[in-house]
C-alpha cells in the first residue's frame, strides 16, 4: 500500500478521546504505529503475528520488551481491543486486525484488490461476490469467522476456489460438494478436499455437462 487515508480530526473522535484520556498521547501514537504497520505489510486489515509486528512497536518506541514496557502495549492494546479499533480475538493470537481498515486504503490498492478478486489461475473468471460467497459458505462448515482470518487462511481458501471453479464454474455446485465433505466428518479437513475428491464427489450424480469435466 502506497499510502492510507488519515482523518485531520481523528483526535477528535469519541473512541480516540478516550484512548488520549486514558493513555495520553502515548496511547494515541501506538494506535497510529498499528495504522502504519497494517498499512504497510497487512493485507486487507489484517497483520500475521509472524511479522513479529510488536516487535516492531517496541523497535520505534524504545519501550523494551520486557518488565514495564511490556506490560505498558498490552494494556495499550486491549484497551484499543475494548474499544472494537482492533479485532480482541485476533490480538488473542497475536494477530493485529482493524476491521475498519480496508476503507482507509489508497485507490490504487483498492483498483488492484478489486482485479486480484475478479480474476484465477489461467484467466478463469470469477467474479468477486461468487468468490465472497463460496467462502463464506465454507466458513460457516468449518464454524470460523471471516474477521479471523489471516493471509495465509486466504491463500489457501482462493487456491481451492479457483481449482473447484476449473472443475465447474458452478456456485452452487461447489457449495454442494463443500456440503458432501464437512458430511464426511474428515478431521481437520480444508477446501482443497473437495479438488482432491472431485471424482469420488460426482460420481453418485451421473455427471453430466459441467458436472463431468476433468482437468
Amino acid at each position: 500500500m502506497k499510502w492510507f487515508e488519515h482523518d485531520v480530526d481523528m483526535h477528535t473522535d469519541l473512541k480516540i478521546q478516550t484512548l488520549i484520556e486514558k493513555y495520553g498521547l502515548e496511547g494515541y501514537a501506538i494506535w497510529c504505529l498499528c495504522l502504519e504497520f497494517v498499512g504497510k505489510e497487512g493485507k486487507k486489515g489484517r497483520l500475521d503475528g509472524q511479522t513479529r509486528w510488536q516487535e516492531g512497536v517496541f523497535k520505534v518506541t524504545g519501550w523494551s520488551n520486557n518488565g514495564e514496557g511490556k506490560v505498558k502495549l498490552k494494556s495499550i492494546l486491549g484497551y484499543l481491543a475494548e474499544l472494537k479499533l482492533i479485532d480482541s480475538k485476533s490480538l488473542k493470537y497475536g494477530h493485529l486486525n482493524i476491521p475498519k481498515f480496508t476503507k482507509r486504503m489508497d485507490s490504487y490498492t483498492k483498483r488492484k484488490l478489486r482485479t486480484i478478486s475478479e480474476q484465477t489461475t489461467d484467466n478463469v473468471p470469477l467474479q468477486y461476490n461468487t468468490r465472497h460467497n463460496i467462502t463464506l459458505h465454507y466458513l460457516k462448515l468449518k464454524g470460523w469467522e471471516e474477521k479471523n482470518l489471516i493471509s495465509t487462511d486466504y491463500a489457501l481458501i482462493n487456491k481451492g476456489i479457483n481449482l473447484l471453479w476449473r472443475r465447474c464454474p458452478d456456485e452452487a455446485i461447489i457449495k454442494k460438494g463443500l456440503d458432501w465433505v464437512a458430511g464426511k466428518n474428515w478431521k481437520d479437513w480444508t477446501i482443497l478436499a473437495l479438488d482432491k475428491w472431485w471424482l469420488d464427489f460426482i460420481k453418485p450424480e451421473k455427471p453430466e455437462g459441467a458436472w463431468g469435466r476433468k482437468i
